[in-house]
């Protein structure tokens, strides 16, 4: 961390320990405790998180937001910071982040609440939710396309041992 200039990290893991800092650095530390789980309200902390992130970037630092995998609840408050603060759309942040990582996939109820918050800051929304009748659920449109690829590799396989 010291050789990136990690000069802040926001721990979004309840289910870890403190992230092991070096101690003769000045490194701002935030824990929230977030689980990975759809009713969870993340939403509160997207301000507050967007805001310290801007705060340090604009001090010449570096920040690292972590969870356990840097799948849903990482992604989904850098997500909200790229909205916040670099006026993207939900889309483009999105688009932007998987490019970096792409094995990013904030859960339903996360997406729900970027939506939500992209319509409190731009006044529209730029990826709607659809039902996805094999999960039943609805699923933010811009996952779309994996799952119908996962959804038709699943069906391939099943007929492929009912052939057995």
């Amino acid at each position: 961390m010291d050789k990136l200039g990690v000069s802040c990290v926001i721990n979004v893991a309840p289910e870890l320990p403190d992230t092991p800092l070096s101690s003769d650095k000045n490194i701002v530390y935030l824990r929230i405790n977030a689980q990975d789980r759809s009713q969870v309200d993340l939403s509160q902390h997207f301000d507050e998180v967007a805001d310290l992130v801007e705060e340090v970037r604009l001090s010449g630092g570096c920040t690292l937001i972590h969870c356990v995998a840097g799948v849903s609840r990482s992604a989904s408050l850098c997500l909200a910071y790229l909205m916040k603060h670099s006026g993207m759309s939900l889309r483009e942040a999105y688009k932007h982040v998987q490019s970096i990582r792409p094995q990013v996939r904030p859960n339903s109820g996360f997406f729900q609440q970027l939506r939500q918050y992209e319509l409190q800051l731009r006044g529209t929304n730029s990826v709607e939710m659809v039902y996805f009748a094999s999960l039943d659920k609805e699923i933010p449109d811009i996952l779309e396309p994996e799952y119908r690829a996962m959804e038709d590799f699943y069906q391939r396989y099943r007929s492929a041992l009912k052939r057995r």
